[in-house]
């Protein structure tokens, strides 16, 4: 599939959760690579790189403030001072403001958290379906018609939902939009599961699977195609830069895609990669079973940035790299 990128618009909604929310698509031309950087690990917390050091957040080093060393999703609240970081994992939600951590509002529907994402609101993907942080910060609105749930994406009033076997959800406010569910198989032939999912400023949705990459002809309500991807492979992680390039972390490394209409997906990394994040300069961070690799030049060669013994499940930079 070709197609011309839309301009991002900015969809922030206002609202306070006892931090500024920044899920603004836009993002700002940077010279340099943005530091921190936060790497959540499978086992052994999260790491924070200032640009020379890295430090590492453990349950057992900050008193339980951060619920569990498992994770599975780090997110920025926004750019810059006043940041609050936001780890998600086994155990659930916890939140950092620069000097202490803290576990995040009770109640959240089911345990493990998947991932998480701001949008207008903080969302949550776990084994009990979707959870939504209320506007006071203090508890979840739970969503269990659809469970398990692998990825959440927030544009606008839609929410999109990667199922674990169900398939992909489509939701506008609380209503699901017909013809949903988009059932696993039909969005890559032979799939079981939906395991990530992101959209671009024109309502194309792009759907990752257990079997390959799947994106929608143009906007919500048309069908997927067949595996974009040349080989079939399980989906991680989606992430679409400002330069029109969607990446896609797998168990048969990264692929990047030039949507303004380069050639086929190029393959990089002869490992699994199951996150990926660009900073501003355009620097990819992939994360790996045996840590975060980084690349400068638009994936022709890797450097190693973080040696850990755990796999890098997740990684954000403290620019607004929010997903449009």
């Amino acid at each position: 599939m070709r197609k011309t990128m839309h301009a991002a618009a900015a969809l922030c909604a206002a609202m306070s959760v006892g931090f500024a929310l920044s899920g603004c698509p836009t993002q700002p031309s940077y010279a340099s690579t943005i530091t921190p950087i936060y790497a959540a690990t499978s086992a052994n917390g999260l790491f924070v790189y200032n640009g020379t050091n890295w430090t590492n957040y453990t349950t057992a080093n900050t008193g339980s403030g951060l619920a569990s060393s498992t994770l599975s999703s780090v997110v920025i609240s926004s750019s810059g001072a006043g940041a609050i970081v936001l780890a998600g994992g086994n155990a659930g939600v916890s939140e950092f403001n620069g000097s202490a951590w803290a576990q995040l509002a009770t109640g959240l529907g089911a345990l493990p958290v998947n991932s998480l994402i701001i949008g207008t609101n903080l969302y949550a993907s776990t084994a009990g379906g979707i959870s939504i942080l209320n506007a006071d910060g203090t508890t979840w609105t739970n969503n269990g018609s659809v469970t398990p749930v692998n990825d959440v994406y927030s544009l606008g009033t839609y929410t999109f939902v990667a199922a674990d076997a169900g398939g992909l959800y489509v939701y506008n406010g609380t209503s699901q939009q017909a013809p949903s569910p988009y059932s696993p198989g039909t969005i890559v032939s032979g799939s079981g599961s939906v395991t990530a999912v992101v959209v671009d400023s024109s309502m194309d949705i792009f759907a990752g699977t257990d079997k390959g990459l799947g994106i929608s002809g143009s906007a919500i309500g048309l069908s997927f195609g067949t595996n974009q991807l040349p080989v079939s492979t399980h989906v991680y992680n989606l992430y679409i830069d400002t330069s029109g390039n969607l990446y896609a972390a797998t168990a048969g490394g990264l692929y990047i895609y030039n949507l303004y209409g380069a050639a086929a997906p190029q393959g990089f990394l002869d490992m699994p990669a199951y996150c990926v994040c660009v900073d501003g300069a355009g620097t990819i961070y992939a994360g790996t079973d045996t840590g975060l690799r980084v690349s400068t030049n638009g994936g022709s060669s890797w450097t190693m940035k973080l040696p850990t013994d755990s796999a890098v499940k997740s990684v954000a930079t403290t620019a607004p790299l929010y997903k449009f």
